[in-house]
């Protein structure tokens, strides 16, 4: 099977969540995707790279004590856009429900609404992937409104 490049696969994964841009802007809450696209950080340092090979598609972080984490593969473009743009969805969706939380709701109600509203700037099959993750959440920790 062929591969996109890790050059490919890096402006792929820009374009794609590019499509978030002008709603996280409007949202007060736009982050700039940060991953290395390489086969690893520069010297080790901390934080989230993917590559491309003949295997796949790679991603892996590094902690901030160095401890390489385990490194997941997939041969679905799909599936490593969703794990590299996954992170920055959620902490721009928290982020803006910090700043709209209500008293005595489950916080997770407003970033888990956010969190789809942006998956859905991208596409409708990451919103249903992501609401797949969420309802997996949900099962083990359901929401608690005091």
């Amino acid at each position: 099977m062929l591969y996109q490049s890790t050059q490919e696969l890096k402006d792929s994964i820009h374009r794609i969540y590019g499509k978030t841009q002008s709603l996280t802007i409007k949202d007060g809450v736009y982050e700039q995707l940060h991953i290395y696209f390489a086969t690893g950080t520069p010297q080790g340092q901390p934080g989230d790279f993917c590559y491309s090979d003949e295997n796949g598609y790679h991603y892996c972080s590094i902690g901030d004590r160095g401890e390489v984490f385990p490194e997941k593969i997939t041969t679905s473009l799909f599936e490593i856009t969703y794990w590299v743009i996954k992170l920055p969805i959620q902490s721009m969706s928290s982020k803006f429900e910090s700043r709209h939380r209500v008293q005595g709701q489950d916080f997770r109600r407003i970033m888990f609404r956010k969190m789809i509203q942006y998956w859905n700037a991208i596409d409708r099959e990451y919103a249903l992937r992501a609401e797949q993750d969420i309802a997996k959440t949900l099962a083990k920790y359901p929401f608690i409104d005091l």
